[in-house]
């Protein structure tokens, strides 16, 4: 492991949202369908993106399901941002380092991760003498057979949108 690497170990509990940050106390019709379908989602190792408007709950679905996967000592779900990501970066290839220590310690730990900004994933960590961005490198991991899980949650707007990315959709079951 280089030395970036080595300063970022670790990085998937302390770079992470706490759960309780995120929660959001909002009804949402046919909960219970929509956790049972989440939790059977991710328990067989799909990425899930999850659709629907602001303040419908989307937040607290994962939050719920994470409780139930967390009691059952089964999976659990961890939160980030690209900007959570990208924080103390400040060498080329350094944010590359801290994603790679993230995402191979979330395979390690069976977390799911769930990133609360996935559209901003598409453009983070580019420069003008970096081309690759922060998707590049989960999309690799997604398509590998024992590779990370994720949650995404758009609007439908924000999915419209993503949906006219080629191949984007491919890896998710769309809730």
């Amino acid at each position: 492991m280089n030395d970036h690497a080595n300063r970022y170990r670790g990085a998937l509990k302390t770079a992470s949202r706490p759960r309780d940050r995120l929660t959001v106390r909002q009804p949402l019709r046919f909960r219970s369908a929509l956790e049972d379908e989440l939790e059977r989602a991710l328990r067989s190792r799909e990425s899930v993106l999850l659709v629907g408007e602001p303040g419908d709950g989307k937040t607290s679905l994962i939050a719920s399901v994470d409780r139930r996967l967390r009691k059952r000592n089964s999976l659990k779900i961890v939160s980030f941002s690209a900007y959570e990501i990208q924080a103390g970066c400040v060498y080329v290839g350094e944010w590359q380092s801290k994603l790679d220590v993230i995402l191979k310690e979330a395979i390690k730990e069976r977390a799911v991760l769930h990133f609360v900004d996935i559209w901003n994933f598409l453009k983070a960590g580019t420069a003008s003498n970096v081309k690759a961005c922060f998707w590049d490198m989960i999309q690799q991991e997604i398509k590998r057979s024992k590779g990370v899980q994720v949650i995404g949650e758009v609007t439908p707007d924000t999915f419209a949108q993503l949906a006219a990315i080629p191949h984007f959709l491919s890896d998710y079951q769309i809730i």
